[in-house]
């Protein structure tokens, strides 16, 4: 069975779908998620090479922490 490690495991449930529930326009995934049906994502992931993941994870947690913000600064002055 193939072992996956944390980074890649990751890059495989961002390839399934965007934790905030629609990707940003410029996410490096979109492509992929066009291109890949469901059923290879798991294959995709295999293939994609390390430093692929690394600059998806970075990111994503750049994407994620700027979008983050952005709902608690409308949410905090909406009140």
């Amino acid at each position: 069975m193939l072992q996956l490690n944390q980074n890649r495991w990751t890059f495989f449930h961002l390839l399934c779908r965007c934790p905030l529930d629609k990707s940003v326009a410029d996410c490096p995934l979109n492509k992929r998620r066009k291109e890949t049906v469901l059923d290879n994502y798991f294959f995709a992931t295999k293939e994609a090479s390390e430093n692929e993941i690394d600059q998806v994870l970075e990111y994503h947690c750049r994407c994620f922490k700027e979008r983050r913000n952005e709902r608690l600064f409308k949410k905090k002055h909406s009140v």
